[in-house]
């Protein structure tokens, strides 16, 4: 990695549990563009996280590379995802995820700390809440309420962070490019509107 014309090594700290392959991180390490000074592994054998918060304690202050599996891997289940994050936004670690190969390719720390608040953003939002999202002018003129798949809210989380495509939504879902854009982008006010009291209505 270069910032100007100094090279930054860092120290990369592998974290995984036993059900995790070693394989998978050692690929990735490889594919990665780091000056690379020294890998530590730390293997988790209990869901107790203390081999995890030991790394975090080593690390301190001091400028480092988390690679992990998934967002899972640091915390006991997804509502825990967002102040696993936070806690990681308060250092120097650039965190790396498997599961997100587009974070493989921004390694600096002010671009990998943006991508870890959209990720908290996103995993902060309530899901699978039954609710129905109708824009206002709809209401006005009586039109129908639009209806989502059931499977939405996964796939769009999956597409705002980059974990699929625009085209690899869609194909999951069955909707025609004019009307997916419409209906992101109705879902996309809900979203900034926080009104709970509004119903996104699905397809069962």
């Amino acid at each position: 990695m270069v910032q100007g014309e100094l090279t930054i090594t860092y120290c990369v700290h592998i974290y995984r549990h036993e059900d995790e392959e070693m394989n998978l991180f050692q690929s990735a390490l490889e594919e990665i563009d780091l000056e690379v000074m020294e890998v530590k592994v730390h293997q988790e054998a209990t869901r107790d996280f203390l081999v995890y918060n030991n790394l975090l304690t080593e690390v301190g202050n001091d400028s480092a590379v988390l690679l992990v599996k998934s967002l899972e891997s640091i915390c006991p289940g997804k509502e825990y995802i967002p102040a696993a994050l936070r806690k990681l936004l308060e250092t120097r670690v650039v965190l790396l995820v498997l599961d997100y190969p587009v974070m493989m390719t921004k390694l600096d720390l002010e671009t990998n700390h943006l991508f870890l608040q959209l990720l908290m953003e996103v995993y902060s939002k309530p899901k699978n809440k039954l609710v129905e999202l109708r824009a206002e002018k709809s209401k006005r003129l009586g039109r129908r309420k639009i209806r989502y798949p059931e499977n939405w809210t996964d796939l769009y989380e999956k597409w705002q962070v980059g974990e699929i495509t625009a085209r690899d939504f869609m194909k999951a879902t069955g909707i025609k490019r004019g009307t997916f854009y419409h209906m992101a982008a109705e879902y996309k006010e809900y979203l900034r509107s926080g009104n709970s009291e509004q119903e996104l209505s699905t397809e069962r």
